[in-house]
């Protein structure tokens, strides 16, 4: 959390999380699920076995950017907390 809070600027973080999100909701709409474990559960009405690894592979994915977004939510909150430090991206 800490390179990203110094590392990356507010907006940079934001569109990150944004681009997480939209990720997510990809998977809700394709598979039909709300959750990386409904998604692994449906591997059952999987097609075939490239269907099933490829649902497998974006439970494990999905779970990854959940614990992602929390650590990016994270770090945009130390800009309300910190905010006489400058933050500016590298150029």
């Amino acid at each position: 959390m800490r390179e990203l809070y110094e590392d990356h600027s507010p907006d940079e973080l934001a569109t990150s999380l944004e681009e997480m999100n939209d990720q997510i909701r990809s998977w809700k709409m394709e598979y039909d699920v709300e959750t990386p474990n409904e998604l692994r559960a449906s591997l059952s009405s999987a097609p075939d076995r490239e269907d099933e690894r490829a649902r497998r592979e974006a439970a494990r994915k999905w779970e990854h950017l959940q614990t992602r977004r929390r650590l990016v939510e994270d770090a945009l909150r130390l800009y309300d907390r910190f905010p006489r430090e400058q933050h500016t991206a590298p150029a």
